[in-house]
């Protein structure tokens, strides 16, 4: 019940300037399945080496041929990367409903432009960057070492997926550089033009290995036509709120 010490005042907040990363939990055969596959990988004399594209200080990075994964894999991975997609867009025109509700029956279908695998060992790392040529990046990490504690008690970023804001300059009200470390199973998601670096590690006997597969996307959709719809809208209801405070 409304009273004047605990008025009931209707409230929306807005984050359109966000940038996303979504963490999802593979189901645990999946996992399995990719760990297989990275197993043969590490295996296989002629697997094609992938880290010539890549901006990683890390020795062993194999390409992975898509086609060859199981057809449910593939789809149950892409309507992740289609519900990212869809996620970000809402929350980017969240200030406009019918922009929202478009989006929300807005088909998206995504596919994979490339797939690898990363064999991360003691010490090697990965600068910041980004990815280029796509929209959405992901990262699935399959095994983690145990590492060694940090070297300093108030902070330690060993072993840590890091991303860094592009987008927001309040460091108040606002966190410009996330750390996360990754857990056996963890399906990171995010924008290809997000920025973000791999902190590297170390093991007690030096030999420690943490490995993941990256994989870039891109995701067709017609949204581009409803954005500039929506600029249209906005630039026209601008406008009529000009004339009419100049009438006044």
């Amino acid at each position: 019940m409304e009273t004047p010490e605990k008025p009931n005042i209707p409230v929306k907040f807005y984050s359109p300037w966000a940038n996303i990363i979504a963490r999802v939990k593979m189901p645990e055969y999946m996992t399995n399945q990719f760990i297989h596959l990275t197993d043969m990988l590490l295996k296989d004399k002629e697997a094609e080496d992938y880290g010539y594209t890549l901006a990683g200080q890390i020795g062993t990075e194999i390409k992975i041929d898509v086609n060859k994964l199981p057809e449910y894999t593939k789809r149950w991975v892409m309507q992740i990367v289609n519900n990212y997609v869809k996620h970000c867009l809402m929350q980017a025109h969240s200030h406009t409903e019918d922009t929202c509700k478009e989006i929300s029956n807005t088909e998206f279908k995504g596919m994979f432009n490339s797939m690898w695998m990363v064999s991360q060992r003691d010490n090697e790392y990965n600068p910041i960057h980004v990815h280029t040529n796509c929209d959405v990046s992901a990262v699935l990490y399959l095994k983690i070492p145990e590492y060694l504690p940090g070297r300093k008690e108030h902070t330690n970023p060993d072993g840590s997926i890091v991303f860094i804001n592009s987008t927001g300059t309040d460091t108040k009200y606002c966190n410009s550089i996330a750390p996360f470390w990754p857990i056996v199973g963890d399906l990171f998601v995010f924008s290809g033009k997000q920025m973000h670096g791999v902190y590297p590690f170390r093991t007690k006997d030096g030999k420690g290995e943490r490995r993941s597969i990256a994989f870039n996307a891109t995701v067709k959709t017609n949204f581009g036509e409803v954005a500039m719809k929506e600029t249209a809208v906005g630039s026209a209801v601008e406008e009529k709120f000009m004339e009419e405070e100049k009438s006044k």
